[in-house]
């Protein structure tokens, strides 16, 4: 035997369905209207809830769980830069006892040395790479960067040899001994500076300083 529909089910299924009723003029009642209304209202609602569920599931469609919409680009700049600014690096300087910089065609000052030789004051820097047991070389040429003015000379690093700088390790007083005779064969001349750094696990890094030699200082 099937089961009965509750009696308040089934109440209002036959109002939804019964004819509108009317009053003693012919009109419809008020009780007729408002459940008409009632009954109206109730499907837009429906109707209403269902553009809402559609346009939702249509939008998570879209969306492919990488941020991008329509062929667009995820959220956040893709194309960042993802160079390491701490990476290994080398720049040639000079300097006695304090790193100076040198720009590129920059002079450096000939020194005539105490043994009666001349040289330029060479400085590194250098970051990325555990400072102890790092093989720092030099050579200095002529500006076809081929011909020597000194022979290739490297210096075993240890820490107590150099100084920290934020993420730089400096190394100073270096001396560039040139093969010249005299002041004049040196002075106001073009020259490279090439240099390179070899850490312990292998790192390798090396820089070229172009240089104008002056002697300015006597």
């Amino acid at each position: 035997m099937a089961s009965e529909a509750p009696q308040g089910a089934e109440t209002a299924r036959s109002l939804l369905h019964a004819p509108p009723t009317v009053n003693r003029r012919g009109r419809p009642s008020e009780a007729s209207i408002l459940l008409e209304t009632k009954t109206v209202d109730a499907r837009w609602s429906w109707l209403g809830t269902g553009l809402l569920i559609a346009s939702t599931l249509a939008a998570g469609c879209d969306d492919d769980g990488s941020g991008a919409r329509d062929g667009g680009e995820p959220p956040g700049d893709a194309r960042q830069d993802t160079g390491d600014p701490d990476g290994p690096a080398l720049e040639v300087g000079t300097g006695g006892t304090v790193y100076e910089r040198v720009e590129d065609g920059g002079a450096v000052e000939l020194v005539h040395g105490p043994q009666g030789g001349w040289h330029i004051l060479l400085a590194a820097r250098f970051r990325g790479m555990d400072p102890e047991g790092v093989l720092l070389s030099y050579q200095v040429l002529r500006a076809d960067g081929t011909t020597p003015l000194n022979e290739r000379f490297s210096v075993r690093l240890r820490r107590s040899t150099v100084s920290p700088s934020g993420a730089w390790w400096n190394r100073t007083g270096d001396l560039g001994v040139l093969a010249v005779m005299g002041a004049e064969e040196a002075a106001d001349m073009d020259a490279e500076v090439h240099a390179e750094v070899v850490a312990s696990d292998g790192t390798t890094v090396s820089d070229v300083l172009r240089v104008h030699i002056v002697d300015e200082i006597r």
